[in-house]
């Protein structure tokens, strides 16, 4: 399929690293990807982008000719079938693109990266409102307030009726997406979440490594971030907990002024990192503030948690609620906008957890396992969903949303499991695939011995990910591996054919025939006394590797064979046993 990304700009911002991480997910799964920015990129992003996407730039923001013709051009000799218009609020994007598309045949969705019931422009107005004491002028902000909302309202009215979906990043956008537009047809409306952006594969989560640190992540300006809250927060507890540290990763228009501000306070414990990678901070941080005055998904939010750091966060917009449940994996700050910020009440919170190192980790966890939910595997099936719906009405949409990885999930140990054979497959394999990798997801006695094998045989592509839920890594994996001396009933092979995974299997126990029907829903490598044979079971995987279409086919015989073992259908057995008995 043929995708193209309209946006506004390709700056550093969380839009473009999502459109990036999107772009290259639908890229590996053999899209074609375009994107297409008004106004040129920052060099930085561009460098990030894949190679394999193509990127043009349209002349600035106007309905001119030159900018319709170009698009035109563009989406004519990229053979573009749907557009993912990233800017779903203005309407002059999807004017533009409706005259480029017209009679072509593509197909439309926008996405909402905000609230929709707010955006910068409205935020701007409020801020003035709440500064000003003049009655004249108050009474010119809010006739301004509210000539803006019917702007905007009327704008997003008609990005939605010209579009063929219409994307908000939360459930709890729905209703309020409603009442602001006035539409009574909200039939068009989906809700697919942001992924996970920043790279994870390889963290272990461990919290003898974690700091006494305080996180800030994101843009640093005074509209949407507010950064100065963070700041009144940490002047109430530097001084209770001295060897605590405030670290504010991120730039903005504001960043000069918060810097002087802090030191205007005499804040101490305070640093200011600029624009970086935040992953090492991520790893390093115990806690993270967020005090935005309006989000859309709050991204840094999972980014954080993903990494085991535990966010404290004002309850300013509705979607924290999809992400948080408040004292389980992280905090939710209570705030009415009409009485206005409470550093103090926000302070109490981040001080209960800075001294209480129980909770604190008690939380890390719960948020790491909660973070899965969000991961780029997750959120690609839901686009996946969306595509098929609407370039195809809903039929057929090869290839499933997997990534060229090989996952093993168990205990690590070489009595029992024999993960080392694995490690003798993957030798075989590595070299002759180097765009595939192989993940192994679990924890045991062997484990060390089993880094020390891959070190030695200079493999490359394996990750040891240690005990994690496995569920983030199903969603992304094409194929299993599991290559066990003896077993029981392997949950696994049930558990990852659900996910769409095919299993490829030693036939060394009997219930794995139960299960697995080689060359339908798996592999099955036949039982040999004399022994495992890595290499033949390497060229068993060597011909499922190289052909997408078998492992499509057999996905989806797994996913139905799967449903042969769903709680419903074991108590329904169950039930069965019961009633032979009484």
């Amino acid at each position: 399929m043929n995708i193209l990304f309209l946006m506004k700009a390709f700056e550093l911002g969380g839009q473009e690293m999502v459109t990036t991480v999107l772009a290259k997910s639908f890229v590996e799964h053999g899209h074609q990807v375009t994107i297409v920015t008004f106004k040129p990129p920052s060099p930085l992003m561009r460098q990030r982008l894949d190679d394999r996407i193509a990127f043009y730039v349209l002349s600035g923001y106007h309905v001119g000719h030159g900018n319709v013709a170009t698009l035109r051009g563009i989406l004519t000799s990229r053979h573009i079938e749907v557009v993912i218009n990233q800017w779903g609020l203005p309407f002059f994007p999807t004017l533009i693109l409706k005259k480029a598309a017209k009679g072509l045949g593509v197909k439309t969705i926008a996405v909402y990266h905000n609230d929709p019931s707010t955006n910068g422009k409205l935020k701007s107005v409020e801020l003035l409102l709440e500064k000003t004491g003049n009655p004249l002028r108050k009474f010119l902000l809010r006739m301004a307030h509210g000539l803006f909302k019917q702007i905007t309202s009327a704008s997003m009215r008609y990005v939605y009726r010209n579009s063929d979906r219409y994307v908000v990043l939360s459930e709890s956008f729905v209703d309020g997406f409603r009442k602001f537009t006035r539409l009574k047809d909200t039939k068009k409306l989906a809700v697919i979440t942001n992924p996970v952006t920043i790279e994870t594969s390889g963290y272990e989560l461990d919290l003898i490594k974690k700091c006494q640190e305080v996180l800030f992540v994101g843009r640093i300006d005074n509209n949407q971030k507010r950064v100065f809250r963070v700041v009144d927060v940490w002047a109430q507890v530097e001084r209770v907990c001295p060897d605590w540290t405030l670290v504010i990763v991120g730039d903005g228009p504001d960043r000069e002024g918060m810097e002087r501000y802090a030191s205007s306070l005499g804040l101490r414990n305070i640093r200011f990192e600029g624009f970086r990678n935040p992953r090492s901070y991520y790893e390093r941080a115990s806690l993270l503030l967020l005090t935005s005055e309006y989000e859309g998904f709050g991204l840094v939010i999972v980014e954080a948690m993903s990494f085991g750091v535990v966010p404290i966060v004002l309850d300013s917009y509705t979607a924290v609620h999809d992400i948080l449940e408040d004292g389980k994996d992280g905090r939710i700050v209570p705030y009415r906008s009409k009485e206005g910020f409470c550093p103090k009440a926000m302070a109490e919170m981040l001080l209960e957890l800075m001294e209480n190192q129980r909770s604190r980790e008690r939380m890390a966890k719960a948020a790491r396992d909660k973070s899965f939910l969000f991961s780029r595997g997750s959120v690609c099936i839901h686009w996946n969903k969306m595509l098929k719906d609407v370039v195809t009405g809903g039929g057929d949409l090869p290839p499933l949303f997997k990534q060229k990885e090989i996952i093993y999930v168990g205990r690590l140990d070489c009595n029992q499991k024999r993960v080392l054979r694995i490690l003798q497959t993957w030798a075989l394999l590595e070299q002759c695939y180097p765009d595939w990798r192989l993940t192994i997801v679990g924890d045991g006695p062997d484990r060390v011995n089993l880094k020390n094998q891959v070190f030695e045989s200079q493999l490359e592509n394996v990750s040891f990910e240690g005990f994690q839920n496995p569920r983030g890594y199903y969603e992304r994996a094409s194929i299993l591996l599991l290559t066990s001396e003896f077993e029981g009933f392997p949950l696994v092979l049930p558990e990852c054919m659900s996910f769409g995974v095919v299993p490829a299997v030693y036939g060394s126990y009997s219930a794995v025939y139960d299960i697995v029907e080689d060359g339908k829903n798996g592999l099955i490598l036949p039982y040999d006394k004399k022994g495992y044979n890595a290499e033949l079971m390497a060229e068993k995987l060597s011909v499922l590797m190289q052909s997408s279409d078998e492992r499509q086919r057999m996905a989806e015989n797994a996913i139905v064979t799967s449903r042969k073992y769903s709680l419903d259908s074991v108590y329904q057995s169950w039930e069965q046993l019961f009633d032979s008995l009484f």
